[in-house]
C-alpha cells in the first residue's frame, strides 16, 4: 500500500512540503539579510550626523542647520571692570562688555589690558595677556577671562 499519492508527474506530497520549507527557509534568510543591511547603511547614513542610540535623538540631528545666513559673533566676558578690551589689535570698549561683537569667521586675537598687571613672572618670560579664539561662522563663540581668585573681589 502506498503511503503517498502524487501530485505531480513524480512528485509526492512531502516532496512538495519540503520543497515549500525549504523556499520559506531560504526567503527569510533573504529578507533578513536585506533587512540588516538596510539598517547597517541608515546607521552609517545617521552617524555621518551625530552618534546617537535612539531615534528621537537621530531625528533632531537629521537636518543639519544653514549657517551661511546667520551672523558671527564673539561674546566676550571678564572678571575686572573697567578695563580695556582689545580685539584683533582694536580698542572694542572696557569691561563689562553687554554686547556680543559681530565678527568674520575664523581666528581671532583678543587681549585684556590690566593696568598694573606684571607683564613678566618670575622667570622673566613674558605673561601672555591675549587669547586666540576661533569662531565658526554662524556661530557665537564666548570667552571669558579671570584674573581674580574666588575670594577676591571685583573691583
Amino acid at each position: 500500500m502506498h503511503d503517498e499519492f502524487e501530485l505531480f508527474k513524480g512528485t509526492t506530497f512531502s516532496d512538495l512540503m519540503k520543497d515549500i520549507y525549504h523556499n520559506s527557509k531560504k526567503k527569510d534568510r533573504q529578507i533578513n539579510q536585506v533587512s540588516n543591511e538596510s539598517k547597517t547603511s541608515d546607521i552609517k547614513v545617521q552617524q555621518k550626523y551625530i552618534n546617537k542610540k535612539s531615534s528621537e535623538d537621530l531625528a533632531a540631528y537629521a537636518i543639519e542647520p544653514n549657517l551661511e545666513k546667520r551672523k558671527t559673533y564673539l561674546k566676550i566676558g571678564c572678571d575686572l571692570k573697567d578695563v580695556y578690551v582689545y580685539l584683533d589689535g582694536k580698542k572694542v570698549g572696557k569691561t563689562p562688555l553687554k554686547k556680543k561683537l559681530p565678527v568674520s569667521s575664523g581666528w581671532h586675537r583678543i587681549r585684556i589690558d590690566v593696568p598694573g598687571a606684571k607683564k613678566f613672572n618670575q622667570s622673566g618670560i613674558p605673561t601672555p595677556d591675549f587669547r586666540d579664539v576661533y569662531v565658526t561662522k554662524g556661530r557665537t563663540q564666548k570667552v571669558t577671562f579671570k584674573f581674580l581668585n574666588k575670594t577676591e573681589e571685583p573691583g
